[in-house]
């Protein structure tokens, strides 16, 4: 040990704030007295000295292969990645692929799992996740400014499917002059727009498939049908199934084609703006710095439930018939 204190060098401190490189640096006379020291040094310790400049070798050829070991066990771990997004593609449509490549967030997220391939394999499945997620979202803002949300289709006469469609837009009619919004007005308003019931509507089995019956009877109506909807709409909750996003929600509203334009949304920044329909809502936004992406619309916007009430049929029906 003593010897190895006698010919380690001074570094001086010099500092090279631009190089990205960490440099050791020695003066020069250090050097010399280092190889006079050698030079006149006796067997013993020139042979201690070759053992250590053996031994560093040793450690930098192992290093070396413990280095290009990971090299291509990294390139085996990229090769299973893109084995894995192959995969994946063949379970999305050609469209959402396109739409998937050319999304900021899922090249974030690809630049990040790239870096980490070894951490991808293991995390996969949630890593899908993630990625199925993104796509959700671009399907959804595919939704909001390409096409409409055909929630239900206008009926065509003399088909059976079309009165199913009838009676499901009697179902609704009926159901708006039972609703109240945040006030109630008059006595036979006996549903609240929050009800549970409206959350999962649109899958209970008796709006998919109306029963018969006189629907302007307040006897069958309310009497019958009403509290069947309510019950299926209940035990739907209980079973914990997957309703659509509720109109109420800007989500929802978004995705029920027929509300975007009319007055439901109003602006959650400043809380003075609306109800009005998507298109002001989005041009008003502007003026609070948010541009009309989805996520913008989301966080600065809200439904105003009274609004809703009064185009419950939009909310179901794409226009009126």
């Amino acid at each position: 040990m003593e010897i190895l204190e006698l010919i380690v060098p001074v570094t001086p401190n010099i500092e090279l704030p631009n190089s990205e490189i960490k440099l050791t640096y020695y003066w020069i006379e250090h050097v010399k007295n280092v190889i006079t020291f050698f030079m006149k040094s006796n067997d013993n310790i020139q042979h201690t000295l070759n053992n250590l400049k053996i031994e560093a070798r040793n450690n930098y050829n192992e290093a070396k292969d413990y280095e290009d070991w990971m090299h291509n066990l990294h390139d085996i771990y990229l090769k299973r990645q893109d084995d894995l997004f192959r995969r994946l593609n063949t379970e999305i449509s050609e469209d959402s692929y396109f739409r998937l490549q050319r999304d900021p967030e899922y090249e974030r997220l690809k630049i990040e799992i790239q870096c980490n391939p070894f951490f991808l394999i293991q995390d996969w499945p949630n890593y899908k996740s993630k990625i199925l997620q993104i796509l959700d979202r671009i399907n959804i803002e595919k939704f909001i400014t390409n096409t409409t949300f055909n929630v239900t289709r206008v009926p065509i006469k003399n088909q059976y499917a079309d009165e199913i469609v009838q009676k499901q837009i009697k179902i609704i009619k009926r159901l708006r002059k039972l609703t109240y919004g945040s006030v109630r007005v008059a006595q036979n308003q006996i549903i609240s727009i929050r009800d549970l019931l409206y959350e999962f509507l649109p899958i209970c089995p008796s709006y998919l498939n109306p029963p018969n019956g006189d629907y302007s009877s307040q006897e069958f109506f309310v009497g019958k049908l009403l509290p069947i909807l309510r019950m299926e709409a209940e035990q739907l909750f209980s079973k914990k199934a997957i309703a659509p996003a509720s109109f109420l929600t800007i989500q929802g509203a978004l995705q029920a084609g027929g509300l975007r334009d009319h007055s439901v949304f109003e602006c959650a920044v400043c809380h003075q703006y609306g109800p009005t329909n998507l298109k002001k809502i989005k041009s008003h936004l502007k003026s609070h710095d948010l541009d009309a992406s989805l996520n913008n619309i989301l966080l600065g916007t809200k439904v105003n439930c009274d609004a809703v009430l009064v185009n419950l049929f939009h909310a179901f029906f794409l226009k009126q018939v």
